[in-house]
C-alpha cells in the first residue's frame, strides 16, 4: 500500500511546462484576482459584522455577494468586473496546481496542488453565478447539488468533501499560528508598518477561516451521510451557527471582522505575493 501511494504521489506531481513569459502574465492577472476575492471576504464579513453589532446586515454565502454588488451605483459594471476578476482567479490557481512554480512537492505538495485546483473550481463557479446575475440567468448551484449526490458513490464524495473543509480549515489555524502565510509575501518589498498590519490581518483572518470551514465542512458530512442535499450549507449557515452558539454575541463579531481581516490580506497578496517568475 505504501508502495502504491508513493507511486501515486510521484505521478501526481508530474508538472506542465510554462514559459516564463506566461507565468508573469498569469500572476498579473492573478494579483487582480485576488482584488475580486478580497471583495467577496470582505462583503461577507462586513455584512456579519453589522449583524453581530446590530446594525442590520445579515448571513451571506459567496453565491449572494453577486447580487449585493449587482445593487450598487454602476452595479452591472462593477458585477462585470466581480466576475473577470474571479475568473482570473481561477486560472491563477490553475496554473499554480499544474505548472507548479512553486515546487512543491512530495505528499503535502500534492495535497497543496488539489487545493489549488479546488480553488479554482469554486472560484470559477462563482464566477459563473456573477455572470448568471449579471444576464438574470437563475443560478442552478443548488441543482448541481442535488445530482451530485445522487450519482452512485455521491454520498461519499460530500462526505469525503467534508473531510477535506475540515482539514482545510485546521490547516488555516495553523498557517495563523506559525505565521507561515508571510513566506509567501516579498517583505523586502514591504514597509514595516505593512509587515505589521499583513501579520495581524493574516492571524485574525486565517483564524476566523480556521473556524467556519470545519463548520461547513460538517454541513456536507452530514448531507452525504443522510442522502440530504438541503443539509449542505455554505458561509451564511456557518455564521448563523455561530450567532446562536454560546457565546455567540462575541464570537460572530470576531469572526466577521476575521472575515474582513481575511480581504485585508488578500489585497496586501495582491500588492506583494511573491511572483511565480
Amino acid at each position: 500500500m505504501f508502495i502504491a501511494l508513493r507511486s501515486f504521489v510521484r505521478v501526481a506531481n508530474v508538472e506542465v511546462a510554462v514559459s516564463p513569459s506566461t507565468l508573469t502574465w498569469v500572476d498579473r492577472i492573478g494579483r487582480g484576482g485576488l482584488v475580486a476575492k478580497a471583495v467577496v471576504y470582505g462583503i461577507i464579513g462586513g455584512y456579519a459584522l453589522q449583524f453581530g453589532m446590530g446594525n442590520g446586515g445579515g448571513f451571506l454565502d459567496k453565491e449572494d455577494v453577486a447580487k449585493k454588488v449587482e445593487i450598487q451605483p454602476f452595479g452591472k459594471l462593477l458585477l462585470l468586473a466581480l466576475g473577470v476578476g474571479l475568473v482570473c482567479y481561477a486560472a491563477w490557481r490553475f496554473v499554480d496546481a499544474i505548472a507548479n512554480p512553486r515546487g512543491k512537492h512530495g505528499l503535502f505538495g500534492l495535497l497543496q496542488r488539489a487545493g489549488a485546483v479546488t480553488s479554482g473550481i469554486v472560484h470559477g463557479l462563482l464566477a459563473v453565478t456573477a455572470f448568471q446575475t449579471l444576464t438574470g440567468t437563475p443560478d442552478g448551484h443548488r441543482s448541481w447539488l442535488a445530482r451530485a449526490l445522487v450519482e452512485p458513490g455521491g454520498r461519499w464524495l460530500f462526505v469525503g468533501a467534508g473531510v477535506i473543509m475540515c482539514g482545510v480549515g485546521v490547516y488555516q489555524i495553523w498557517r495563523a499560528v506559525t505565521e507561515r502565510f508571510t513566506d509567501e509575501l516579498d517583505q523586502r518589498e514591504m514597509p514595516p508598518s505593512h509587515r505589521t498590519w499583513a501579520v495581524r490581518f493574516g492571524k485574525l483572518g486565517l483564524g476566523a477561516r480556521g473556524i467556519v470551514f470545519p463548520i461547513i465542512g460538517w454541513f456536507f458530512i452530514q448531507a452525504g451521510l443522510d442522502t440530504d442535499p438541503s443539509k449542505a450549507r455554505g458561509t451564511a449557515a456557518a455564521l448563523r451557527e455561530l450567532a446562536h452558539a454560546p457565546l455567540g454575541t462575541i464570537l460572530l463579531p470576531v469572526v466577521a471582522a476575521g472575515l474582513i481581516a481575511y480581504a485585508g490580506l488578500l489585497l496586501v497578496n495582491a500588492r506583494y505575493r511573491r511572483p511565480f517568475a
